[in-house]
Formats: structure tokens, C-alpha cells, sequence
């Protein structure tokens, strides 16, 4: 008997997908690979105390350690973002003495290097040197001796390009510099900035721990002091552009401050060993208001405790775009919540419990916690693993699961094989609001039920003002990326010079030449991250 097969049309649909990692919150990122991390093999203690993540996504790391992964860097390295070693950063034999202890770019890529070292690829540089972004020394950055009688510990970049360092120096190039000094872009002193006899205590350590710029140019300052200029400033002080007292600020520690952030709603979180702000309880953190009074809406119940070896430490915030607070450290507990030196709190004090973090960090300290992008941040410290995996002093953590790529133009392939087959791309239409008069669509619908075509549109543009309500990131579409793009263009950040997203051809894609322009902007306005993401922080400075 004859066979006969029949072949039926057939409609058939290719959806492509893409297969990637699904992370949890408090999950180290595995697309980051360290190996054996830093080390020094004289050193049991040694590990990374400074990270910059740079506007192209590669990252600075500087500390007191002598091997990335086995291969020999001289305290500083630069790192891909993927966790390899970035070639093009040529540092020599790196820094000598003890440690790289902050790093900041500028916005022109040239990078500003402070800490207790004294030398760098063998030329002597006594506790600061800018490098270019090859590496290489910048020559046109003179500092002649360097500071003396003691190191530099923190600096912060003016968005003029001057200089404010901090540290435990008490001259800089032959000048009296009493911790604290503000230096001209060619590495010269900034006479204007006067500071008289600087900061002091009675105690035996007088050091200035972090120094943050604040939008309207004053300059907030804490460490381990109580005077300034002979005034009494117990660990926290406002100074003015000028360096004078801003006297509106009224606020002081019994104990040394270590670290400060600032919110981007002008509150200031502060972080260290004391046990009283201006005499009321405040067990070693506590939040500001911004008329200076403790903020008693940020409930932290008994605060940190522990018994590690350093005792308890807080030494690195970090606050995300969503207002969400990262703290680091020695301790082991959070207001009685187990907590592995490392956890996230929710804007009112509480614990997110979304941040899982497991174990945490095995050993001594956390040294800074800083954003690598909107949803992963980098830690770096004395640690031998995280959640029991290891991870040598550096490790990436995801913050927030991301959020799902824009929907791509989906292809149908209609009928069976040979000629019958065709072959159509149907465009993906934004979800926008149908005007009335089309029936066939609802609130929402991109396509009519009953005739599959696009429905009709009616969008309301907002105004041209300093008044952003959405948070705005590389492939979405939306009115507000035109005005983004508008402000960038007009704000020293041009988006493009000729064609789409140039002046006057402004579009709502939020493509990689607005995200190119957010980081060129953030870099300006020492917003950080500068991730390229326009959230919370970046949209309060412009509506600012």
C-alpha cells in the first residue's frame, strides 16, 4: 500500500530568551572572579582599605597588600569588571611604605591617591600623588615634600577640581597644615581656604577620618578630633567654602566619629565609637536631621555589639539609590538580629530582611562598602570569605535583582517549510495611555483585541523644569529621558553633538550615550555612584 504523508500548515512561534544568573539580594555576584584575592605572604593581616569604582565600570583597589590572585601589585591595582587584572594600568612596582587608604577620580580620569605611603614605581611621593589613566605619574601635579607628621587618610574632589585631604599631617611641602588642607589643581595650596591651627585634641590620635562636600559647597568633616582653630568641635564640624566655622552647625560626639554619609534629603548618618551625640544616647551610629537634632524616626533599638578583635568598629556606609542603608564593620549583631559585619537597613532603622547575607564575613573588618552599580555593591577588608565562600578581602554582592531587559521586536514564523513559510516582525509598542476614541483598546493595551493593530496614543509631556519623578536607566523609554537629555545637554554634559540626543534632537531613548552623559555629570557633581543610572541621589541634585 502506498504511504502517503500528509504535511499540515503549521503556525509556529520562535520566542528567544535570554538565559541569565538569578540572584537573591545579599548574594556574592559570580561573574566576578578573584581567585585567591590580596594577599601578602608577610603579611597574615594584610587586605584592600580602598576602592573607586571608575566611570567605565573597571575598578580601583588600593591597600596594604603585595598579590592580586597570585600575580605581584605593589598596593594598588586595577581591576576589569569581571575580576581580572586590567593591563593597561601600568603602576610599576606600585606604592612603597604601608598602605593606599582613599582613591578618588577626577573628571578628567586622572586619579588622586592618599595614605601612608611614601614612594610609588621608586620616585618618592610622601602621602599623596595623582596618577593619569594609564598609570603613569602625573608630572603637572606637584607636591614637592608631600605632608609630613603623618599621613593622609581621606580626600574629596570640588567640582572646581580642587583638593581636600584629611589625615593625621601637621604640614604639607614645607607649609603648617594642621589635617586638614585644600590644594590648587597643580598640587599647590589653596591660600583662600583658612583654616588657622586646624584641628586638635587631648587625646593621643587627632586625625581627620572623611571629608563629603555637601550641594551647597559647604564642607562636612569628621574624625578624631575636638578643636578647631581653637573652637570646640567634638568629632563633627560644618565648615564653610572658606574653610571658617559655619556656625548654624551645632551638633558634637563624646568619641571619635569614623565615618559620615550624607542622604540625598540633607540627613547625615554618622558612624563610629562614641556613645552620645550632643548628650543624649546614641550607641556608635545614629542619623542627623538637617537642622543637626538626632532623628528619632531612624529607630537602630541597641544598636551594634560584638566580640571580635578589633572590638566593635562601624567603618563603612553605604546609602543605595532606593534610600536603603549598608553598614560595615566588626560587629556581629544589629539591635539583637545576627548580623556577620555587614547589613542593609530600611530608611526607618529597621532590618531588611530581603538582604540575605547568611554568615557573612568571617574575620576581622569591613573597610569600605561602595556601589558598583544600582544593584551590586563592592566590599573590600580583612575577610577571608563571605557566607562561607571565599572570597580574599574583595567581593561583589548583588543588591537588587535587576530589572528585565526592554522588550526586544518579536519574530513570527508563519506556516510550514518551503516557499508557504512568512516571514514578519511585529514592532513592540509602548504601553501608553489609549486615547478615547479608539474601542477597541483598554487602559494599557499596546494592540487592539480585535484587530491586532497598534492602538492610538495620547501622552502628556511634561514641562521643561528641574522636577524629574522617575528613576531612568540605559534601554527604557519615557518623556522624562527627552528632558534628561535636554538638562545634560545644557549642564556640560552633551549627550551627543550631532544627531540624535544632540541639542535640539532630543529623544525619550534612554540609550548609551545618555548613559555616558549621566556618568560624565555625576563625575562633575561628585554624585556617587557614577553609575549612569538617573535615581533618588542624581534626581535630588538637579531638582536641587
Amino acid at each position: 500500500m502506498k504511504k502517503v504523508f500528509w504535511y499540515f500548515s503549521l503556525m509556529l512561534f520562535v520566542v528567544t530568551l535570554s538565559l541569565t544568573t538569578v540572584y537573591a539580594d545579599g548574594e556574592i555576584d559570580t561573574s566576578f572572579v578573584i581567585g585567591t584575592g590580596f594577599t601578602d605572604p608577610n603579611n597574615s593581616f594584610a587586605g584592600a582599605q580602598a576602592v573607586l569604582v571608575q566611570s567605565d565600570g573597571k575598578i580601583l583597589v588600593g591597600g596594604d597588600f603585595t598579590e592580586y590572585n597570585g600575580v605581584p601589585v605593589g598596593k594598588v591595582v586595577r581591576l576589569n569588571a569581571n575580576g581580572s587584572i586590567d593591563n593597561t594600568f601600568v603602576t610599576g612596582t606600585g606604592f612603597g611604605g604601608t598602605d593606599v587608604q582613599d582613591i578618588k577620580q577626577q573628571s578628567d580620569g586622572k586619579l588622586v591617591f592618599v595614605g601612608a605611603f611614601n614612594s610609588y614605581n621608586g620616585e618618592t611621593v610622601n602621602y599623596i600623588i595623582r596618577l593619569n589613566p594609564d598609570g603613569t605619574r602625573d608630572t603637572s601635579f606637584i607636591i614637592g615634600t608631600g605632608f609630613t607628621g603623618g599621613n593622609s587618610t581621606t580626600l574629596a574632589i570640588q567640582p572646581d577640581g580642587k583638593i581636600i585631604i584629611g589625615g593625621y599631617f601637621n604640614s604639607y611641602n614645607g607649609t603648617p597644615a594642621n589635617r586638614i588642607v585644600r590644594l590648587n589643581t597643580d598640587g599647590s595650596i589653596d591660600t583662600s581656604f583658612v583654616t588657622g591651627t586646624g584641628f586638635d585634641s587631648s587625646g593621643s590620635t587627632i586625625g581627620v577620618g572623611k571629608i563629603i562636600l555637601e550641594l551647597d559647597g559647604k564642607i562636612l568633616v569628621s574624625g578624631y578630633f575636638e578643636e578647631y582653630n581653637s573652637t570646640p568641635a567634638n568629632g563633627i564640624i560644618r565648615l564653610n567654602a572658606d574653610g571658617s566655622i559655619d556656625s548654624t552647625f551645632a551638633g558634637g560626639f563624646n568619641g571619635d566619629v569614623l565615618n559620615i554619609e550624607l542622604q540625598s534629603d540633607g540627613k547625615i548618618i554618622a558612624v563610629g565609637r562614641f556613645t552620645q551625640y550632643n548628650g543624649t544616647p546614641a550607641n556608635r551610629f545614629v542619623r542627623l536631621n538637617v537642622d543637626e537634632t538626632i532623628d528619632t524616626s531612624f529607630n537602630v533599638g541597641t544598636s551594634f555589639d560584638g566580640n571580635g578583635a578589633f572590638g566593635v568598629l562601624l567603618s563603612s556606609i553605604a546609602i543605595q539609590e532606593d534610600g536603603k542603608i549598608i553598614i560595615g564593620g566588626t560587629f556581629e549583631t544589629y539591635n539583637g538580629t545576627p548580623a556577620g559585619k555587614i547589613i542593609r537597613l530600611n530608611t526607618d532603622g529597621s532590618v531588611d530582611s530581603t538582604f540575605l547575607t547568611g554568615t557573612g564575613f568571617n574575620d576581622y573588618l569591613i573597610y569600605r562598602i561602595t556601589p558598583y552599580t544600582d544593584d551590586k555593591i563592592i566590599a573590600v577588608g580583612i575577610f577571608d570569605s563571605y557566607n562561607d565562600t571565599p572570597s580574599k578581602s574583595i567581593t561583589r554582592i548583588i543588591t537588587s535583582t535587576p530589572e528585565p531587559e526592554p522588550e526586544k521586536p518579536r519574530t513570527r514564523v508563519i506556516g510550514g517549510g518551503g516557499s508557504s513559510r512568512t516571514v514578519v516582525t511585529v514592532p513592540v509598542v509602548p504601553t501608553v495611555t489609549p486615547s478615547t476614541d479608539d474601542s477597541a483598546c483598554k487602559i494599557g493595551d499596546k494592540f487592539s483585541v480585535t484587530t491586532g493593530a497598534p492602538c492610538s496614543v495620547s501622552v502628556t509631556v511634561p514641562s521643561i523644569s528641574n522636577s524629574f519623578t522617575t528613576s531612568l536607566r540605559q534601554g527604557m523609554t519615557d518623556p522624562e529621558v527627552k528632558l534628561l537629555q535636554m538638562y545634560l545637554n545644557t549642564h556640560g554634559a552633551l549627550v551627543a553633538a550631532t544627531g540624535a540626543g544632540s541639542p535640539g534632537k532630543e529623544t525619550n531613548f534612554f540609550g548609551p550615550a545618555t548613559k555616558a552623559a549621566v556618568v560624565k555629570f555625576q563625575l562633575l557633581n561628585n554624585i556617587v555612584p557614577a553609575s549612569g543610572f538617573f535615581g533618588p541621589l542624581t534626581r535630588a541634585f538637579v531638582n536641587k
